[in-house]
């Protein structure tokens, strides 16, 4: 006896899907396009992690979101978003990454409409020829979504600014015709005390010292300046850094404790990327520069404190 129907066809990873129904707007699929505009660039991953779905059910609505032609899966290899401990040989060269969206055309025009974004302006384009950058821009991402789900530990946390981008550079020009350029700033309230955070992603492709030299001279300019608390609000600050691996924060925490000035060394606080695997601050895998032992990036008595 034949099937009454055929199964349904495989869906092609990177071609639309052709419907005769139109997307049905759920709450939670203005939610999943809300965040693909607000971060411009996000996993899947990300945003399986915001939403608290199952990935199978995240994978949905956002299948029926680039089905329906408000984003774009982004076409780069498994070899660019692997983690740092997965074995180093051939078979990185097959399978694919974790699927990546941004905003099509029409979704950059849905997003405007909503107030999500403030412009009309395409996101970038994003491939196999830029996709070092991408990793480094995702990476930046994994911070804030770690942030915003903090945030929701308690009902008095608040993450109340986010900036990246050129959004978030220090413009020091007319006191030194330098501008800093971290990778995002951030401030997050808890309670009645408030952390507020300079980050930097370190992806370990560099180099030598010169660059982090280079980043620790800016820094010490802008903490003799009145552009820190001008941009932020905020006085004081911390710099944080995630790297991927926990020699790599080794390493960058004893060049600053090495060539920071003494009141510049405490400011600096390095973690690697586990850190940011669980919302809120039990990791004690934070190292601050000029420290042997590590703790916790904010300790309990923190949380009732005014300081940063």
């Amino acid at each position: 006896m034949e099937a009454s129907s055929k199964p349904s066809e495989r869906r092609r990873r990177y071609e639309r899907h052709k419907t005769l129904h139109p997307i049905a707007w759920t709450p939670l699929k203005r939610q999943f396009m809300r965040y693909v505009a607000e971060f411009e660039v996000i996993s899947l991953p990300q945003l399986t992690a915001l939403s608290g779905l199952a990935p199978k059910q995240a994978r949905r609505h956002a299948r029926d979101l680039f089905d329906g032609g408000f984003v774009e899966n982004v076409a780069i290899s498994r070899a660019v978003l692997a983690d740092d401990g997965e074995t180093n040989d051939a078979r990185l060269l097959y399978g694919s990454a974790p699927n990546v969206y941004v905003l099509s055309k029409l979704g950059v025009r849905v997003a405007y409409e909503e107030g999500w974004t403030k412009s009309l302006t395409p996101p970038r384009r994003y491939g196999p020829q830029n996709s070092l950058f991408l990793a480094h821009e995702l990476a930046i991402r994994d911070v804030r979504v770690w942030l915003e789900r903090t945030a929701r530990e308690r009902e008095d946390w608040n993450l109340v600014r986010w900036e990246d981008g050129t959004e978030a550079y220090f413009d020091m020009k007319e006191r030194d015709g330098n501008i800093v350029r971290p990778d995002a700033w951030f401030v997050l309230h808890l309670g009645d005390s408030k952390l507020v955070g300079i980050v930097e992603v370190d992806r370990g492709t560099e180099r030598g010292d010169k660059r982090w030299k280079e980043k620790l001279q800016a820094y010490d300019n802008l903490y003799r300046s009145p552009c820190l608390k001008a941009t932020t609000g905020y006085e004081n600050a911390r710099i944080l850094t995630l790297t991927p691996t926990e020699r790599r924060r080794d390493a960058l925490a004893n060049l600053i404790a090495r060539h920071a000035k003494p009141d510049m060394t405490p400011r600096f606080w390095f973690a690697d990327m586990k850190a940011l695997q669980e919302p809120g601050f039990a990791y004690e895998g934070w190292r601050q520069a000029g420290e042997k032992s590590l703790s916790a990036l904010l300790p309990p008595s923190a949380m009732c404190s005014n300081k940063n």
